[in-house]
Protein backbone atom coordinates (compact mmCIF):
# COMPACT_ATOMS: atom_id res chain seq x y z
CA UNK A 1 0.00 0.00 0.00
CA UNK A 2 1.36 3.38 -1.02
CA UNK A 3 1.69 6.01 1.69
CA UNK A 4 -0.32 9.20 1.17
CA UNK A 5 1.76 12.30 0.59
CA UNK A 6 1.18 14.97 3.22
CA UNK A 7 0.58 18.36 1.66
CA UNK A 8 -0.42 21.76 3.01
CA UNK A 9 -3.84 21.23 1.47
CA UNK A 10 -4.32 17.85 3.22
CA UNK A 11 -3.18 19.33 6.55
CA UNK A 12 -5.55 22.29 6.13
CA UNK A 13 -8.41 19.90 5.31
CA UNK A 14 -7.70 17.83 8.44
CA UNK A 15 -7.50 20.98 10.54
CA UNK A 16 -10.81 22.22 9.11
CA UNK A 17 -12.39 18.90 10.11
CA UNK A 18 -11.03 19.26 13.65
CA UNK A 19 -12.36 22.81 13.90
CA UNK A 20 -15.78 21.67 12.68
CA UNK A 21 -15.85 18.90 15.28
CA UNK A 22 -14.78 21.32 18.03
CA UNK A 23 -17.56 23.70 17.02
CA UNK A 24 -20.09 20.86 17.10
CA UNK A 25 -18.78 19.72 20.49
CA UNK A 26 -19.14 23.29 21.83
CA UNK A 27 -22.69 23.63 20.46
CA UNK A 28 -23.63 20.37 22.22
CA UNK A 29 -22.52 21.82 25.57
CA UNK A 30 -25.45 24.29 25.57
CA UNK A 31 -23.77 26.58 28.14
CA UNK A 32 -20.12 26.92 29.05
CA UNK A 33 -17.64 28.89 31.08
CA UNK A 34 -14.26 29.34 29.36
CA UNK A 35 -11.10 29.32 31.50
CA UNK A 36 -9.70 32.52 29.98
CA UNK A 37 -6.08 33.54 30.46
CA UNK A 38 -5.96 35.81 27.43
CA UNK A 39 -3.37 33.55 25.77
CA UNK A 40 -3.79 32.83 22.08
CA UNK A 41 -5.10 29.31 22.81
CA UNK A 42 -7.78 30.46 25.24
CA UNK A 43 -8.65 33.45 23.03
CA UNK A 44 -9.39 31.18 20.08
CA UNK A 45 -11.45 28.87 22.30
CA UNK A 46 -13.40 31.80 23.79
CA UNK A 47 -14.08 33.15 20.31
CA UNK A 48 -15.38 29.76 19.11
CA UNK A 49 -17.57 29.42 22.22
CA UNK A 50 -18.98 32.92 21.67
CA UNK A 51 -19.65 32.21 17.99
CA UNK A 52 -21.36 28.89 18.73
CA UNK A 53 -23.20 29.67 21.98
CA UNK A 54 -23.66 33.43 21.98
CA UNK A 55 -24.61 34.67 25.45
CA UNK A 56 -24.56 31.11 26.76
CA UNK A 57 -20.76 31.34 26.89
CA UNK A 58 -18.80 33.39 29.39
CA UNK A 59 -15.05 33.89 29.87
CA UNK A 60 -13.67 33.84 33.43
CA UNK A 61 -10.15 34.67 34.53
CA UNK A 62 -8.83 33.61 37.94
CA UNK A 63 -6.15 36.01 39.14
CA UNK A 64 -3.70 35.87 42.02
CA UNK A 65 -3.82 38.92 44.28
CA UNK A 66 -0.69 40.50 42.76
CA UNK A 67 -1.54 40.13 39.04
CA UNK A 68 -0.16 43.00 36.92
CA UNK A 69 -2.86 45.57 36.14
CA UNK A 70 -1.71 46.07 32.54
CA UNK A 71 -2.00 42.35 31.78
CA UNK A 72 -5.53 42.29 33.17
CA UNK A 73 -6.39 45.26 30.95
CA UNK A 74 -5.06 43.31 27.92
CA UNK A 75 -7.21 40.30 28.85
CA UNK A 76 -10.31 42.47 29.24
CA UNK A 77 -9.66 44.18 25.91
CA UNK A 78 -9.34 40.85 24.08
CA UNK A 79 -12.56 39.54 25.67
CA UNK A 80 -14.36 42.72 24.63
CA UNK A 81 -13.10 42.37 21.05
CA UNK A 82 -14.39 38.81 20.93
CA UNK A 83 -17.72 40.02 22.29
CA UNK A 84 -17.80 37.53 25.15
CA UNK A 85 -18.87 38.47 28.66
CA UNK A 86 -15.81 38.43 30.91
CA UNK A 87 -15.54 38.11 34.66
CA UNK A 88 -12.57 38.10 36.96
CA UNK A 89 -12.31 35.96 40.07
CA UNK A 90 -9.64 37.02 42.53
CA UNK A 91 -7.58 34.40 44.26
CA UNK A 92 -7.05 36.35 47.46
CA UNK A 93 -4.92 33.77 49.28
CA UNK A 94 -2.18 34.04 46.65
CA UNK A 95 -2.00 30.30 46.00
CA UNK A 96 -1.65 29.89 42.23
CA UNK A 97 -2.17 26.14 42.09
CA UNK A 98 -4.06 25.14 38.94
CA UNK A 99 -6.19 22.66 40.91
CA UNK A 100 -7.52 25.49 43.03
CA UNK A 101 -8.08 27.63 39.96
CA UNK A 102 -10.17 24.95 38.24
CA UNK A 103 -12.11 24.35 41.46
CA UNK A 104 -12.90 28.08 41.58
CA UNK A 105 -13.99 28.02 37.93
CA UNK A 106 -16.29 25.05 38.55
CA UNK A 107 -17.79 26.86 41.55
CA UNK A 108 -18.37 30.05 39.52
CA UNK A 109 -19.89 27.95 36.75
CA UNK A 110 -22.39 26.40 39.18
CA UNK A 111 -23.22 29.78 40.73
CA UNK A 112 -23.94 31.31 37.32
CA UNK A 113 -25.90 28.30 36.09
CA UNK A 114 -23.41 27.24 33.44
CA UNK A 115 -23.25 23.48 32.90
CA UNK A 116 -19.68 23.13 31.67
CA UNK A 117 -16.16 24.51 32.02
CA UNK A 118 -13.79 24.37 29.05
CA UNK A 119 -10.07 24.95 28.90
CA UNK A 120 -7.60 25.38 26.06
CA UNK A 121 -5.52 22.32 27.02
CA UNK A 122 -4.00 20.49 24.05
CA UNK A 123 -1.82 17.45 23.40
CA UNK A 124 1.44 19.36 23.95
CA UNK A 125 0.27 20.23 27.47
CA UNK A 126 -0.21 16.52 28.16
CA UNK A 127 3.17 15.59 26.64
CA UNK A 128 4.90 18.24 28.76
CA UNK A 129 2.93 17.04 31.81
CA UNK A 130 1.90 20.61 32.58
CA UNK A 131 0.14 20.96 35.91
CA UNK A 132 -2.65 22.94 34.24
CA UNK A 133 -3.42 19.92 32.05
CA UNK A 134 -3.21 17.42 34.91
CA UNK A 135 -5.43 19.60 37.14
CA UNK A 136 -7.98 20.21 34.38
CA UNK A 137 -8.23 16.48 33.74
CA UNK A 138 -8.62 15.73 37.47
CA UNK A 139 -11.38 18.35 37.79
CA UNK A 140 -13.15 17.01 34.67
CA UNK A 141 -12.68 20.23 32.73
CA UNK A 142 -13.50 19.78 29.03
CA UNK A 143 -10.51 20.35 26.75
CA UNK A 144 -11.81 20.41 23.16
CA UNK A 145 -8.37 20.79 21.56
CA UNK A 146 -7.06 17.79 23.44
CA UNK A 147 -10.14 15.73 22.62
CA UNK A 148 -9.40 16.40 18.93
CA UNK A 149 -5.76 15.38 19.33
CA UNK A 150 -4.61 18.89 18.49
CA UNK A 151 -1.18 20.22 19.28
CA UNK A 152 -0.43 23.87 19.97
CA UNK A 153 0.69 24.43 16.37
CA UNK A 154 -2.70 23.11 15.18
CA UNK A 155 -4.55 25.49 17.48
CA UNK A 156 -2.49 28.42 16.20
CA UNK A 157 -3.37 27.45 12.61
CA UNK A 158 -7.04 27.64 13.59
CA UNK A 159 -6.39 31.26 14.46
CA UNK A 160 -5.45 32.05 10.87
CA UNK A 161 -8.77 30.78 9.57
CA UNK A 162 -11.01 33.12 11.58
CA UNK A 163 -10.75 36.07 13.92
CA UNK A 164 -9.40 39.53 13.50
CA UNK A 165 -5.90 40.92 13.63
CA UNK A 166 -6.50 42.88 16.84
CA UNK A 167 -7.49 39.74 18.78
CA UNK A 168 -4.40 37.97 17.47
CA UNK A 169 -2.19 40.91 18.38
CA UNK A 170 -3.53 41.15 21.96
CA UNK A 171 -3.33 37.43 22.60
CA UNK A 172 0.10 37.15 20.97
CA UNK A 173 1.34 39.96 23.24
CA UNK A 174 0.15 37.96 26.27
CA UNK A 175 1.83 34.80 24.89
CA UNK A 176 5.14 36.70 24.52
CA UNK A 177 4.95 37.94 28.12
CA UNK A 178 4.31 34.38 29.34
CA UNK A 179 7.38 33.07 27.48
CA UNK A 180 9.59 35.81 28.94
CA UNK A 181 8.36 35.15 32.48
CA UNK A 182 8.72 31.37 32.09
CA UNK A 183 4.99 30.58 32.60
Amino acid sequence: MQKKKVTKKSVDKTLAGSEDRIRKRIRNLETTLVAFSGSLDSTILARVCREELGDKAIAVTVLPFNYPKEELEDIRRVAKQIGIEHRVVKNEDGVTCEGKMFSQLKQVSRELGFKNVVSAGHVDDELEEKMSFVSAKEKKIIMPYHLEGMRKRDVLKMNTSKGNAEQKKGAAKKQTKEKKSGK
